[in-house]
């Protein structure tokens, strides 16, 4: 699964802490954050929601006591004012964060660094150990005028320029790299003085090994729902979303809601699901096929047909509002409440094959 870049924030400090604005960082899977600062005293990061931040290797300027450090959340909480910052007292800090999708779930690879007393500063080599990797790029520097620039096909995320009794400068920078292979790239302040850099290397998700929690909706690509996922949580792929990646063998525990004609295609064989399944509004639910295991509700003229031998229903199964009841046939097997309702065909309800137990309701204009 290749990364994406969603947002970044960045913002000069003050002699004990700096904060940026807010951002919006919903869809992120990892944050990074590149602080400049005072190597001297002690600081930490962190962020308004409350994410617990680990700190990677600090490269500190002796002699000057300029230092960059990166720092990184996987699996974060996210969302719309989201603020980062760093602070310690007598820091003099500035920071640049950003947040990406994509990463895998231990992303952290590779990291390494470098101090120099000139206008530009390579970071130190680095080697990923997989294609498709984010590398993430910090400086502290001491230009109080210039927006620091950095070479070989990264892309500057955002700086601060130093103030002078106030804060150190930073920067951060990324690239996304399709290839795994060494990577050095430098900095160029433009101003000769001591500076601090950093780099280090996340790993990207694997196509076909998501681990997702929450909500897929309104026309949403769901192709990573690929076989092998598990999902715990809410499941919604509506609006003619291409569902066809709820493949075989997904692993689904909450709600799934299929609907106003979702392609649910890929609700294959074997699929488990604890939960409600909701496949509403003419919306295709041929794929709900034989061995499938589902607990729980396909409403509003959704096509039914597929309830097929093999069958298993514990809870409420619920076809309703002039429903195809057809494939309610031989082998199905629920247990709990079995409701055809409003229009729906019956003809077939009573087929000696069925298995019911527990309450069977037959309401509105049955066949």
């Amino acid at each position: 699964m290749a990364y994406g870049f969603i947002t970044e924030a960045a913002a000069q400090g003050t002699i004990n802490g700096v904060t940026t604005g807010g951002v919006n960082t919903s869809g992120g899977t990892l944050l990074v954050q590149s602080a400049g600062f005072y190597g001297v005293a002690s600081g930490s990061f962190s962020d308004s929601k409350g994410n617990t931040w680990v700190p990677r290797t600090i490269s500190y300027h002796v002699a000057s006591g300029s230092a960059c450090r990166i720092a990184d959340v996987q699996a974060p909480t996210v969302g719309s004012g989201h603020t980062f910052g760093f602070n310690g007292t007598g820091t003099y800090p500035s920071t640049v964060a950003a947040a990406f999708s994509g990463s895998a779930a231990s992303a952290f690879d590779q990291e390494n660094g470098a101090t120099a007393t000139t206008s530009t500063i390579a970071t130190g080599s680095v080697t990923p150990s997989e294609d498709n990797e984010l590398l993430f790029a910090g400086l502290c520097h001491n230009d109080s005028t210039t927006a620091p620039t950095i070479d070989t096909g990264f892309t500057r995320i955002d700086y601060a320029l130093a103030l002078g009794g106030t804060c150190f400068g930073a920067a951060a920078a990324y690239k996304i790299q399709t290839t795994a292979g060494s990577a050095n790239p430098t900095f160029d302040a433009h101003a000769s003085a001591a500076e601090a850099a950093r780099i280090a290397t996340y790993k990207a998700a694997a196509a076909g090994s998501h681990t997702l929690s929450g909500a897929l909706v309104e026309a949403a690509d769901a192709a990573a729902l690929a076989a092998g996922v598990r999902v715990s949580g809410l499941i919604a792929v509506t609006e003619g979303a291409d569902a066809a990646a709820l493949a075989t063998k997904a692993r689904v525990s909450g709600l799934i809601a299929v609907t106003e004609g979702a392609d649910a295609a890929a609700i294959a064989a074997k699929v488990e699901i604890s939960g409600t399944l909701a496949v509403t509004e003419g919306a295709d639910a041929a794929a709900i096929a034989a061995s499938t295991v589902f607990s729980n509700a396909l409403v509003e003229a959704a096509d039914a047909s597929a309830i097929a031998g093999g069958v298993r229903v514990s809870g409420t199964l619920a076809l309703g509002e002039a429903s195809d009841l057809a494939a309610i046939l031989g082998r199905v097997r629920a247990s709990g409440q079995l409701a055809l309702i409003e229009g729906a065909d019956m003809v077939r309800a009573g087929d000696p094959a069925a298995r019911h137990a527990g309450s069977v309701m037959l309401l509105g204009v049955g066949g």
